[in-house]
Formats: structure tokens, C-alpha cells, sequence
């Protein structure tokens, strides 16, 4: 019981955090106007919330340790017996609520730039643009605001890695630290049940908004080709429409004053959740301390260029290994769960019913807590004798099993979405013509869904790299990720490796992450057929 209540705790917490600040961001982003410092603050913002939401947890945790943590720079800096104060609850809470105000940004950001033009339009007689927001396009993204604090929970529920690292014992990490090898039915039961739950209600949401959007005449979400794009572009013009004025004789645009405020608050907040925790990793890779004299009464600290670049490259010779096995790891589950969703995807295109229970079926794989899924592969390899035991020991196989649960249904939303994405003339055209299923995939829908399946692919394996606590009890005898790596060091203290560590994979992952959003954002300029 006591387990139950600190993971609805932590939930509470988490998404406490998370929705006032994703919705304040995506709201300022909205109101920011259309001049060129508004369209410079919302590429850059995208872009960063994208890449934190690809971030895996451990790396955030590890970057606000490095800020705030017992041996932060912040804690270091300050003077006093009660400067240590993120720890616990708090500290997990707080972690799982800034990696959840990217997602919500993002999902209200697009939710509101869906609000059908013709109720903005109506608005826009007796309304300002804070008012068609607050009025009007807030109240109809409610569901998709919704959906996006209930993931948020839903993470903070099943992920045990940062609940691990504060000592916060939730229902995944009691499943993890004393049932992996001893299973026992009820605390099992009870960490399948809580976001199994909640997730019903995600769905409901879920279920709602796209109801709403095809009440709306936006049956593609707004997402097909470039009349989905104009259709955004209206949208926001609707909004945008009173954030400037022009000069008569220039013919130039210049911001008024509360769409420049609302871009330097949203900047502010782009501070808190990107730059504070990556600048505290470079201060701490580049922290130096040194004893104190006869005339100071504590140490001394300043930082260093010089112990900035050991760092990091101590950090890359010790650690090449896992680096190795991590992106061995990511490619390998990538092309098996790519394999997997392309599958899913081909058999519940043209038909409503069979997409619904997928998008079910992915909701529910990724829910299930990792330690679980690690227990299970555990069971279905260990002590089986011959060939079994053989791939237990010596192969990868087993990880691959384990991170597939989250991996695969990843790589069937994307393509899921790819499929969304295509004009369906040609398809319709093979049909009549006589060509079987597998002619129009292996000639149609294959060369066509390309972009869409490499993007699936980068997706899968992000997530496989993030995905943590399955590997921590499947990973065969010396081998180790740069996740399970840095999850040890964590535990044990050492903080310039960890420091090292994290902005090396952060490097690494951002550079993956924006790749993928490049990519990305093609992929509705070639789907239209």
C-alpha cells in the first residue's frame, strides 16, 4: 500500500509540474506574434522540446543532479547546514515534471494550432488574441491537455530509474529491487493495474479530441500535404493577426509590446528546461576544487576549461564500450521492431476498427513497467537448458526481447502516421486493377513509405536507448550501456564521470533526435499522392 501511494504521489507531483508550465510555454509560443524574433523563438523551442522529450530520464536526472544535487554546483556554492534540498519526492517529482512539460508543449501547441478557423474567425470580432486563446482554442485542445497530463503520469508511474535514484519506492521499482527474481502476484498485479487504469482515461481523451477534429472537417488531423500546413498557418495568422503593426512606408513588421514579452517569458521558460540543466553539466565537467588555505574558511571552487576537456575525454576512453554496445543495441532492436510495426501498420491500414485496437494495444505494451518485462524475458530464457540457456548467457537476443515491448509500438505509430500521410489514389487505382496486398506494398506503398520507415527506425532505436531498467537484469555477463553505466554511477557517487558521461550521450542523442525531426517534417510534402 505504501508503494501505491507514492507512485499516485509521485504522479500527482509530476504532472503538477508538468502542466502549468508546458501550457504557459505553448500559450506564449501562440501569442508571440508572427515577426521575426516569434518565428526564431518558436523553431528554437520546437526544436529543443523535441529533443528533450527524446532524451532518456536517467540523462535528465543526471543533468539536475549536477545542478541541484547533494554535490551540485549550486549546493557547492552556497554556504549553510540546510543547503541540500533536492532529494526524495521532490527531486523525482520534479525531473518527471520538467521532461513532461515538453511533451505537454508540444501536444498543446499542436492541439491548439488544430481549432477550426471558422470559431477563431467568430472570435475575432469582439476578442483579442489572448481571448480567442483563453476562450476559445485552450477550451477546445482540453482533451488533447488531458491526454498529455495523464502520459505524463503514465511515465512517471511506469519509468523506475530517477523513483530509483531518490529512493523513491514506487510499485516499478518494489517490482524491480525485490520481485525481478522472486515474483510475487499482488505487487505485480498492482503495477500492471495503476497505469492500465489511468491509461483507459488517456485513451477516453485521446478518443475525444479526434472525435472533435472530425466533427470539425479535419478527419487527417490537419497533417496531409500542404493543405494541412496552410490550414496551421491560417490558424495561427487568426491569432497572430494583432500582434504586430506595420510601417506605411517600409512596409516592415515590428512586434508589439506584449507578443516581445510574451517571446522573452517563453525564452525564460526554454532557460528553466533546457539550458539550466545543461549548463549545470558543463559547470560540473569543468568544476575544479581546491583545498582550502589558511585565510579562507572553506574550500575553493572555479572552473576550468582545461579539467572540461579531460572530463570529457576521460569520459569517452572509459566508456567507449558502452557506447559501442548502446548504439549495437538501439540498431539491432530498430530493425526487428521496425520490422514489427511496419507489419501491424500494413495489416490495420483501411480499417478503423483494427487501427483503434492497435493504438490500443501500442498504449498498453508501453505501460507496462520495465522491471516486468525484464522478469518475464528472464523467465522465458533462464534455466531452460541447451540452446536457451546458450542466448541467456552469451548473446543480446534476450535485451532485444525485452526492449521490444516499447521499441515496437513506437516504430507502428510513426508508421501508422506515414500511412495517414499517403494519397490513397494510386492504392485505390492498383486495387481495381486486379494488383493482390502484396503487389501494392511491394510497388506502391513500400517506395512511398521510405522516409516514413526510416524515421520509425531512428524512433525505435531513441527509444530502446532510453528504455533502462528491462536491460538492468537481462544484459549477459560483461556487457554494459552507457544507460546501465550511468545508472551506476549515480548510485555510487561519482559525479564528474556521470557529468562527462551525460553530455557525451546528450551529444549523441540530440544530434539523433534532430535528425529525426528533419526527416520528419518531409514526410507530409512526399506522402500527398
Amino acid at each position: 500500500m505504501a508503494s501505491l501511494l507514492l507512485t499516485l504521489a509521485l504522479m500527482t507531483l509530476a504532472v503538477s509540474v508538468a502542466l502549468p508550465v508546458g501550457v504557459a510555454l505553448a500559450a506564449l509560443l501562440c501569442l508571440a506574434g508572427s515577426h521575426r524574433l516569434a518565428r526564431a523563438v518558436r523553431r528554437s523551442a520546437w526544436a529543443m522540446l523535441f529533443v528533450l522529450v527524446c532524451l532518456p530520464l536517467y540523462l535528465q536526472a543526471s543533468a539536475w543532479e549536477a545542478a541541484a544535487g547533494k554535490y551540485g554546483w549550486i549546493p557547492l556554492m552556497q554556504s549553510g547546514a540546510n543547503r541540500f534540498w533536492f532529494r526524495g519526492l521532490v527531486a523525482a517529482g520534479w525531473v518527471h515534471g520538467i521532461s513532461g512539460a515538453a511533451w505537454i508543449a508540444l501536444i498543446t501547441s499542436w492541439a491548439v494550432s488544430r481549432t477550426p478557423v471558422s470559431l477563431l474567425q467568430q472570435a475575432s470580432l469582439d476578442a483579442s488574441a489572448a481571448g480567442r486563446l483563453w476562450h476559445v482554442a485552450l477550451p477546445y485542445a482540453r482533451p488533447a491537455i488531458a491526454a498529455a497530463g495523464l502520459w505524463v503520469a503514465l511515465l512517471a508511474a511506469t519509468e523506475m530509474t530517477v523513483a530509483d535514484l531518490y529512493g523513491v519506492r514506487t510499485l516499478a521499482d518494489e517490482v524491480y529491487l525485490k520481485y525481478a527474481y522472486e515474483p510475487e502476484p499482488l505487487p505485480i498485479a498492482l503495477a500492471y493495474a495503476t497505469p492500465w487504469a489511468i491509461a483507459g482515461v488517456f485513451l477516453w481523451s485521446l478518443g475525444r479530441l479526434m472525435r472533435r477534429m472530425s466533427a470539425a472537417g479535419m478527419p487527417g488531423a490537419g497533417m496531409s500535404g500542404a493543405g494541412g500546413r496552410r490550414g496551421g498557418l491560417e490558424r495561427q495568422t487568426a491569432f497572430w493577426n494583432e500582434g504586430h503593426t506595420w510601417d506605411g512606408a517600409g512596409g516592415t513588421e515590428r512586434p508589439a509590446l506584449w507578443a516581445t514579452a510574451a517571446c522573452v517569458l517563453a525564452a525564460g521558460l526554454l532557460v528553466l528546461l533546457v539550458c539550466v540543466p545543461l549548463v549545470s553539466l558543463i559547470m560540473k565537467a569543468g568544476l575544479v576544487v581546491e583545498a582550502a588555505g589558511a585565510e579562507h574558511a572553506g574550500p575553493r571552487y572555479h572552473w576550468s576549461w582545461s579539467q572540461f576537456g579531460q572530463t570529457l575525454n576521460d569520459s569517452l576512453r572509459t566508456f567507449g564500450p558502452e557506447f559501442g554496445w548502446s548504439v549495437a543495441l538501439a540498431g539491432g532492436v530498430a530493425v526487428v521492431a521496425l520490422a514489427l510495426g511496419a507489419a501491424a501498420a500494413a495489416w490495420a491500414e483501411g480499417s478503423p476498427r483494427r487501427a483503434s485496437w492497435g493504438a490500443v494495444a501500442a498504449v498498453l505494451l508501453v505501460l507496462i513497467p520495465g522491471p516486468i518485462v525484464g522478469m518475464a524475458v528472464v523467465h522465458l530464457f533462464h534455466n531452460r537448458g541447451g540452446v536457451w540457456d546458450e542466448l541467456y548467457q552469451r548473446s543480446l537476443l534476450p535485451t532485444v526481447v525485452a526492449l521490444l515491448p516499447r521499441a515496437a509500438p513506437a516504430a507502428y505509430l510513426v508508421m501508422r502516421a506515414g500511412y495517414r500521410l499517403l494519397g490513397h489514389s494510386v492504392h485505390e487505382a492498383a486495387r481495381i486493377d486486379g494488383a493482390s496486398r502484396w503487389q501494392r506494398w511491394r510497388w506502391i506503398e513500400a517506395p512511398r513509405l521510405r522516409p516514413a520507415m526510416l524515421v520509425a527506425g531512428l524512433v525505435a532505436g531513441m527509444v530502446a536507448a532510453a528504455d533502462v531498467p528491462p536491460t538492468l537484469v537481462v544484459l549477459p555477463p560483461g556487457i554494459s550501456t552507457v544507460g546501465t553505466r550511468l545508472f551506476e554511477l549515480l548510485h555510487s557517487g561519482v559525479r564528474y564521470q556521470a557529468a562527462g558521461l551525460t553530455l557525451c550521450f546528450c551529444v549523441l542523442v540530440a544530434a539523433t533526435s534532430l535528425l529525426t525531426w528533419r526527416l520528419g517534417t518531409r514526410l507530409p510534402r512526399r506522402g500527398v499522392g
